[in-house]
C-alpha cells in the first residue's frame, strides 16, 4: 500500500510521462477501486500492446467501471499491428468464458472478427503450430470454422492433432474434397480411430473408387467399434464374401491376435447364435484370460440362468479378471449358489482372489444364509491380516443391512450359526462379537 501511494505522489499533472509500465501495472491491483481505474485509463494513454495482459486481467474487475475501462482501453488498441499480441492472449480471452461475472462473449466475438481479417490472419495460421497447445487448438479451430486455409491441410492439420473438437469441425470438410485430394488423404482418414471419420470416407468411397471398398472394409470387421464392424461386414456382403468365415479362421488361426480372436467370439453369438456354443466352450479353455473371460461373457449372453456350470469353472479360474467377471454375469443372470455351493467353492480354492467373487454372490442369498457363508469361510484367514478384516467388515455390513430384516432362522441354523461364531471369537473383531452376541440372544427359540 505504501508503494501504491508513493506512485501517485509520483503521478503529478503529467502522469502518463511520469510512470513506467510496471508502475501502472502495481496500480492497477490496487484495492481502491477508483485507483485501479485511473490506472486502467492512464496505460489506455500509453497505447502499449504490452498492457494487454494487465487490460484483460481487469476485464473481470469487481467494479463495473473498472471492467468498462478496461473494456475501451482493449478496443483502442485493435489494430493491425498489435494482432500478435491479440493471438498469443487468445487461451487468455476465451478462458473469459468460464467467469460468471460478467458476459465476455461479445467481446470476444469482435476480437475473433478483428483476427479474421485479411491482414491479420497470418497471426492465426502460424500459430497452429505454437508450442503453447491451448493456443495451437483455438488457432486450429478458429482456421477450420473459417477456412482460412485449402481445405486439404485443414483436414490433414486436423486429423495431426488428434483433437477430437478439430476433428469434429474437419468432418463436414471431407465431402468438399476433390476426388484427387480425397485419394492422396485416404490413408490419413482410414487410419483415424474416430468412427465418424472412418464411415464418411467409407461413404465418399462408394462415389470415389468403389473398387477399395472391399479392401479397406475387410481390417473393419475386426474392429473394437460396433458400428464400424457392422459397415464392414455390410461391404463384404456386397462383395459376396462371408465374414462368418473369416471369423471362423480367426478362431482357427494360432497366428491370430488376441484382439481378433476376442472381436471373432463376440460376433460368433452375434452371427451365429447356438450354433457358436462349441467355439465358445473351447475357448473358456484359451490361454489367454482375456478370451477365457470374453467366452463367458457370450455363453451367459446365449444362456442367461443356464450358464450356470461354465460360470462355476470361471469362478475357479486361476485369474481374477475372469473370477470377477464370473461373479457379475452370475448375478447379472440371476444364477444362485446355494450357501453350501458357496462354501464348497471356497474349500475346493481357497485363495485371497475367490473371496471377493464369493462375498459378493453371498449377498444374494439372504440373511441368515450370508451369515453362514462368512463364518464358515473366516477361519480360512488365521494368517491374513487383510482377508480378516474383509470379513469382519462384510459381517458389520451384514448387521447393519441385513440383521434389520424380520426374517428368522430354524433352531438348527441358531445352533450352526452361534456354534460357528464361538469357534472363531478369536478371529471376529470385540465390536462384531458384540454384535453377533445380542442377535443371537434376542431369537426366538
Amino acid at each position: 500500500m505504501e508503494l501504491i501511494k508513493k506512485l501517485f505522489h509520483k503521478m503529478g499533472k503529467h502522469a502518463a510521462m511520469n510512470l513506467t509500465l510496471e508502475d501502472l501495472a502495481i496500480l492497477s491491483t490496487s484495492y481502491n477501486g477508483y485507483e485501479r481505474e485511473k490506472a486502467i485509463a492512464l496505460l489506455d494513454e500509453l497505447k502499449d500492446p504490452r498492457a494487454l495482459p494487465l487490460l484483460l486481467e481487469r476485464l473481470n474487475d469487481w467494479v463495473p467501471a473498472v471492467k468498462l475501462r478496461a473494456e475501451t482501453a482493449l478496443f483502442s488498441l485493435l489494430v493491425s499491428s498489435n494482432a500478435a499480441y491479440y493471438v498469443r492472449l487468445l487461451p487468455d480471452f476465451f478462458h473469459l468464458k468460464k467467469r460468471r461475472r460478467y458476459d465476455h462473449n461479445l467481446l470476444i466475438e469482435k476480437i475473433i472478427i478483428f483476427l479474421l481479417r485479411e491482414e491479420n490472419r497470418i497471426h492465426l495460421i502460424n500459430s497452429i503450430m505454437a508450442k503453447n497447445q491451448k493456443l495451437a487448438f483455438i488457432a486450429l479451430r478458429l482456421c477450420l470454422q473459417h477456412k482460412l486455409l485449402p481445405i486439404a491441410s485443414l483436414i490433414s492439420l486436423a486429423l495431426k492433432s488428434k483433437n477430437i473438437a478439430s476433428i469434429k469441425d474437419a468432418l463436414p470438410l471431407i465431402d468438399q474434397l476433390s476426388d484427387k485430394e480425397f485419394e492422396n488423404l485416404l490413408n490419413e482418414l482410414i487410419q483415424q480411430k474416430f468412427t465418424p471419420i472412418i464411415v464418411k470416407t467409407i461413404r465418399r468411397l462408394e462415389s470415389v473408387s468403389p473398387g477399395m471398398i472391399t479392401e479397406i472394409a475387410a481390417p473393419l470387421i475386426f474392429s473394437k467399434n460396433q458400428e464400424l464392424r457392422k459397415l464392414g461386414r455390410l461391404h463384404l456382403a456386397l462383395a459376396d464374401i462371408d465374414a462368418v468365415i473369416i471369423y471362423g479362421n480367426a478362431l482357427v488361426d494360432p497366428k491370430s491376435s488376441l484382439s481378433k480372436v476376442n472381436i471373432a467370439l463376440i460376433e460368433s453369438v452375434e452371427l451365429l447364435k447356438l450354433d457358436a456354443m462349441n467355439i465358445l466352450r473351447d475357448h473358456t479353455k484359451h490361454h489367454s484370460a482375456n478370451i477365457r473371460r470374453t467366452a463367458l461373457q457370450q455363453i451367459a449372453k446365449l444362456l442367461g440362468d443356464e450358464a450356470k456350470s461354465f460360470l462355476w469353472e470361471g469362478l475357479l479360474d486361476e485369474y481374477s479378471t475372469v473370477k470377477n467377471e464370473s461373479a457379475r454375469l452370475c448375478i447379472k443372470c440371476g444364477v444362485n449358489f446355494t450357501p453350501k455351493e458357496l462354501i464348497g467353492l471356497y474349500e475346493q480354492q481357497s485363495n485371497q482372489f475367490l473371496l471377493n467373487p464369493i462375498l459378493r454372490l453371498a449377498k444374494k442369498n439372504g440373511k441368515w444364509p450370508r451369515l453362514s457363508v462368512l463364518l464358515h469361510i473366516l477361519p480360512k484367514f488365521p494368517g491374513n491380516p487383510e482377508g480378516l478384516k474383509q470379513i469382519n467388515s462384510e459381517i458389520h455390513q451384514w448387521n447393519h443391512s441385513y440383521n434389520a430384516g424380520s426374517a428368522q432362522p430354524s433352531n438348527e441354523d441358531i445352533a450352526e450359526l452361534e456354534h460357528l461364531a464361538v469357534k472363531n471369537s478369536t478371529l471376529i473383531t470385540t465390536e462384531n462379537w458384540k454384535l453377533l452376541q445380542f442377535t443371537f440372544d434376542t431369537l426366538v427359540r
